[in-house]
């Protein structure tokens, strides 16, 4: 059912971070206007240079799946000065080019916003980090529950 609810909020344009977050859950459950959630403060995606900095919810490693679409990343977005890294797929990076003003260095990948208050650095395309042994671990052990919910017939 929940798996439902995230596929839904997704198919209408929602981050998939934010559809799996609480704070998402909790503004639905308010009847907050439009995707707003219960964040104490602005929150949000790359897109608007954030890095979901109230993120509540079962994701613990953000380079593992596109923030867009859930499907799997095959680069990371670094924003600003911060250290969370954002997954993004091969066919949502044109969305980052679509922000303007915009300059883009193909040395570095480095998207660049002028505003009013000159250059500043909001993006940087990054590979993806590989898997450490710990998160081979992890991923190995979501596999076998999820073999055992589909045995048990739950939905995930």
């Amino acid at each position: 059912m929940w798996l439902g609810l995230v596929n839904r909020a997704i198919q209408t344009g929602v981050s998939c971070v934010c559809a799996t977050c609480d704070r998402y859950s909790e503004g639905r459950a308010r009847g907050l206007p439009g995707a707003q959630c219960t964040a104490p403060s602005t929150c949000g995606s790359p897109i608007g240079g954030d890095t979901f900095t109230h993120y509540k919810g079962p994701m613990t490693d953000f380079t593992r799946f596109c923030f867009v679409c859930s499907g799997e990343a095959s680069q990371v977005v670094k924003v600003g000065e911060r250290e969370r890294l954002i997954g993004i797929c091969d066919k949502h990076v044109p969305l980052l080019h679509k922000l303007s003003p915009m300059e883009t260095s193909e040395d570095t990948r480095l998207l660049t916003v002028v505003g009013s208050q000159g250059r500043r650095a909001l993006l940087q395309l990054l590979p993806k980090p590989k898997k450490t042994e710990l998160q081979r671990a992890i991923d190995a052990t979501e596999e076998e529950w999820a073999h055992e919910d589909k045995k048990r017939g739950r939905d995930a």
